[in-house]
């Protein structure tokens, strides 16, 4: 199995994410902050322990979406059922606005399900994992839950 260790950091106070470079986190879970200054004594680098209710991990699902992006726990994504649309990658779909379902992706650990999945979804498995292993479907990233929630609030509506 693959193990997943890229990760983005959420700063709630300033409303922006990093691109987790500048952050590590400790073997006890806790984030910290690289400040590049090195000990003269043992080599190691200083970190400086963060504020964990102000910063929020933002972890990779190790997938991408279909333009290449990473998709990350947060990310608001649509998706398409393709079959019928004569898919090649090559070509541009123009799939219609109503054949697009819009969901957040999650992480559903703390629910005793150790998985990547879709909010909320119509499939009787894991959505994310049959979208992208299926190879029926089409999926992109067209926002965050934490900059962009609105999106799923018009996609409800529907």
């Amino acid at each position: 199995m693959k193990k997943i260790n890229k990760f983005k950091v959420w700063d709630k106070q300033e409303k922006k994410c990093s691109d987790g470079y500048s952050f590590g986190i400790s073997h006890d879970g806790l984030l910290f902050e690289n400040v590049g200054i090195r000990c003269q004594e043992c080599g190691e680098y200083e970190q400086n322990f963060v504020d964990k209710d102000r910063y929020e991990v933002v972890w990779s699902t190790g997938v991408k979406d279909g333009n290449g992006g990473e998709i990350y726990v947060g990310d608001i994504v649509r998706y398409a059922y393709i079959y019928s649309h004569n898919y090649d990658e090559a070509d541009d779909l123009n799939i219609p606005d109503d054949e697009w379902i819009v969901g957040e992706v999650v992480w559903c650990g703390d629910d005793d399900y150790p998985a990547f999945d879709l909010k909320k979804h119509d499939f009787d498995a894991n959505a994310f994992a049959f979208i992208k292993q299926s190879g029926l479907y089409i999926i992109e990233i067209i926002g965050c839950i934490r900059t962009t929630p609105e999106l799923l609030e018009v996609s409800n509506d529907d």
